[in-house]
């Protein structure tokens, strides 16, 4: 990892902690990147959603880890993972969807009930 890496620094290393973690080849879960289409630069993020069965169990979005020392940046996050919950509620078939904002080595875990 560089000395001051960048959100795409740490996309490889989320992938594969999240096909780690779930097991991903040999339970049958799938580990979606998505990049949201018409936002600006400024409020870019990279989405991972682990699915089953093409309904989300798990959903991580990745900032630069420069943004955990400002704290507009950390809100901007909050709001940002707080919003993109519910846009996937109609996709989710399990009673939580768990979830995690992750700034580097930082993160902050969230839920939502179906």
């Amino acid at each position: 990892m560089p000395n001051h890496p960048t959100e795409r620094d740490t996309y490889g290393a989320h992938a594969v902690l999240l096909h780690s973690l779930f097991d991903a080849i040999t339970l049958g879960y799938t580990v979606h990147p998505q990049y949201p289409v018409g936002r600006d630069t400024v409020n870019f993020v990279t989405t991972f959603v682990l699915t089953t069965k093409a309904s989300p169990v798990f959903s991580v979005e990745v900032k630069p880890p420069s943004h955990i020392t400002t704290a507009s940046k950390r809100k901007a996050a909050d709001e940002q993972m707080r919003s993109r919950f519910p846009e996937l509620r109609d996709q989710i078939r399990i009673p939580t969807l768990h979830g995690m904002s992750a700034m580097g080595s930082m993160v902050c875990f969230y839920e939502i009930e179906t």
